[in-house]
């Protein structure tokens, strides 16, 4: 259940009858003049600037925008989602972005998916806006600029967050019934500031405590999807790659195609150690997989989110929760994990 009274739209219930709701249940965006520039408002003193691109996916492009509270004048920058094609309905994405964050935050991790401020219906198009994480790296820029950490201590530094990521995702994969479907190093970010830290979680009679450097946020649910955690029946999907027809959540899939990643990575195998290696080529130990990835790195992605999409591969054994099982008998120095 969710609600979207926040957004000004009247509606508490389903995510599957959130999604379904029809643009109308969104007030509009009408253009306005405020001290002489051309905003957008819909009535409730909060005015939005047109703004500039920032950065964009598959079908989806970011762009830094201004909020400006019209009654005390005061601005701060956010980042709005908008369709690339117009006629476009990012209302399925924000509110299995919403759903997300609600689920999440009972396991005190609200923090790691971004947090939307504003559901908006535009003239052409249905957008919204999201709080930016503050000094912040993308992880797959990260790699680049970790060429002088190589072997064990490479390890130290990919695991801990790797860890934190795994928690995120099995939570989402097996307790709250989402899965990503693009997690790669573009949609991973990484908090600037690094101090030893440590965390805790208490799931499934387990209690998992973890040591770590840097904070890790998930970001684009783009081609996200929510179902049936038992019987992997879909009934939300977000994006035009995938349909209903397609299992989720599928325990393992997100992690599966995040190893194809960073296996794909010419960087990740040179830094990576040979017990770091082995472990990820084990992980991918399914005909013709690692092969592709050697001979084409991250290009040609479509073979692998269609080998995922067949009802007949099974990704179990990427299962977030076996994969943390394994790092904490090989790595206990990074994480612990006991009976809760």
């Amino acid at each position: 259940m969710i609600s979207l009274k926040k957004y000004g739209i009247d509606f508490e219930g389903s995510v599957e009858d959130a999604v379904a709701l029809p643009l109308t249940a969104i007030p509009p965006m009408k253009m306005t003049l405020y001290k002489g520039t051309i905003m957008w408002s819909r009535g409730n003193g909060r005015l939005l600037s047109d703004g500039t691109k920032a950065g964009g996916g598959g079908y989806g492009d970011l762009y830094l925008v201004d909020v400006v509270d019209a009654i005390n004048g005061r601005r701060k920058k956010v980042y709005e989602k908008r369709p690339r094609e117009q006629q476009t309905n990012l209302l399925t994405e924000a509110c299995l972005q919403i759903y997300a964050r609600q689920e999440l935050a009972k396991y005190e991790l609200a923090h790691t998916v971004a947090e939307p401020l504003d559901i908006i219906r535009m003239p052409r198009y249905c957008s919204f806006t999201m709080a930016p994480f503050e000094g912040v790296i993308d992880l797959h820029a990260a790699l680049d600029l970790v060429i002088d950490i190589k072997g064990p201590a490479f390890d130290l530094w990919f695991l801990q967050l790797l860890v934190q990521i795994l928690i995120v995702i099995g939570l989402l994969d097996t307790e709250i019934g989402v899965n990503h479907r693009d997690l790669k190093g573009d949609n991973i970010l990484i908090s600037g500031q690094s101090r030893q830290r440590t965390g805790t979680l208490m799931v499934r009679g387990r209690k998992w405590s973890y040591t770590y450097m840097n904070e890790v946020y998930i970001v684009d649910f783009g081609f996200s999807c929510k179902g049936e955690v038992t019987t992997g029946n879909a009934s939300v999907s977000a994006g035009p790659f995938f349909g209903l027809h397609d299992t989720c959540p599928k325990e393992g899939r997100d992690i599966f195609i995040l190893f194809c990643y960073f296996y794909g990575r010419p960087v990740f195998r040179q830094l990576a150690s040979d017990r770091l290696l082995g472990f990820v080529r084990r992980l991918l130990a399914v005909p013709r997989v690692l092969e592709h990835l050697e001979r084409y790195g991250t290009e040609r992605t479509e073979y692998l989110y269609l080998l995922l999409n067949n009802r007949e591969f099974n990704s179990k054994h990427c299962s977030a929760w076996t994969v943390l099982a394994e790092i904490a008998s090989q790595w206990p120095a990074i994480l612990e994990v006991s009976a809760a």
